[in-house]
C-alpha cells in the first residue's frame, strides 16, 4: 500500500524475489522488467529524465535500435520505445502543473543475476 511521507510525497515500494516456487515455474532466478503506464493530462507536455545514453528499441520503426541522445525526453509523436539498462532514477515532470514523479529502481549487482545462474 502506498504511504504518504512526512514531506508530502507518496511512496510505493515493489519488489520481486525468486524462491523454490517461482523457480518451479521458471528455471531461472528472477530479474525485474519495469513496464509502466502513467496517466498524465497531456503526454506532449511531460518531460522524462534518466534515459540519456540508453539504447532503446523503437517498435514504431520495425524494431530498429537507437541510442537516446536527449537529456530530457519529450513526446510529440506516436511512441513505443523499450529502453534498456536505464539509470537508477527517472523523473516524470508534468510541465502544466509542475508536479513531478520520481521513480527509483534498486537492482542486485549484475542486473539481478547471481553467480551460477543459467
Amino acid at each position: 500500500m502506498p504511504e504518504r511521507l512526512p514531506s508530502g510525497d507518496v511512496e510505493a515500494v515493489f519488489s520481486l524475489m525468486d524462491d523454490e516456487f517461482t523457480r518451479s515455474m521458471w528455471h531461472f532466478h528472477c530479474q525485474l522488467l519495469l513496464h509502466t503506464y502513467f496517466k498524465v493530462p497531456d503526454v506532449r507536455r511531460c518531460q522524462i529524465t534518466g534515459m540519456h545514453g540508453c539504447m532503446f528499441i523503437d517498435k514504431t520503426r520495425e524494431g530498429a535500435v537507437y541510442q537516446e541522445t536527449r537529456e530530457t525526453v519529450t513526446l510529440n509523436e506516436w511512441t513505443d520505445h523499450i529502453y534498456q539498462n536505464t539509470m537508477q532514477e527517472h523523473i516524470i515532470t508534468n510541465v502544466v502543473s509542475g508536479r513531478k514523479m520520481r521513480i527509483q529502481n534498486y537492482l542486485e549487482p549484475l542486473g539481478g543475476f547471481r553467480e551460477g545462474d543459467p
